[in-house]
């Protein structure tokens, strides 16, 4: 039995064109990923620096700094089913807008064999397939607690 319940860390990012060779990225400066019975949220900055603070009042940014720090975090809260070895996740608010009409997300779920006190297998690689309006894509996220 795989339980993803917890607070988790991700530890290398990947993606590939459909056939295509994997291509790893610099995994997250910071990342949070937290798992409750049914719901999920995960925050985290890409690449290895930090985000770049506005220069002026913070509170009113330029148009060019909003869109630096756009891209510079991801976001995603919602609710999730794990069925088997299949998780599949459903966006109720996400950074990215088009991926909150109603397509999930679906994963993998693979254990690197380590066991919580109860027994439960941990996942350690979540393998996937993105929306279907990214459909050609697969990724993978390897998570550690």
């Amino acid at each position: 039995l795989v339980d993803v319940r917890g607070l988790w860390k991700a530890t290398e990012l990947a993606s590939r064109a459909s056939g295509g060779e994997w291509e790893v990225r610099t995994a997250p400066r910071l990342s949070q990923y937290i798992f409750t019975d049914r719901h999920y949220s995960y925050m985290y900055v890409p690449g290895a620096d930090p985000r770049k603070l506005f220069a002026g009042d913070a509170d009113n940014p330029t148009a060019a700094e909003k869109a630096e720090a756009y891209n510079s975090l991801v976001a995603a809260t919602g609710t999730y089913t794990l069925s088997g070895r299949t998780l599949t996740l459903s966006a109720t608010v996400h950074k990215n807008p088009n991926e909150m009409v109603g397509k999930p997300l679906a994963y993998a779920v693979e254990s690197d064999g380590d066991t919580d006190a109860d027994g439960d297998r941990r996942p350690a690689v979540l393998t996937g397939s993105g929306m279907a309006h990214r459909a050609q894509e697969s990724r993978v996220m390897t998570v550690r607690r």
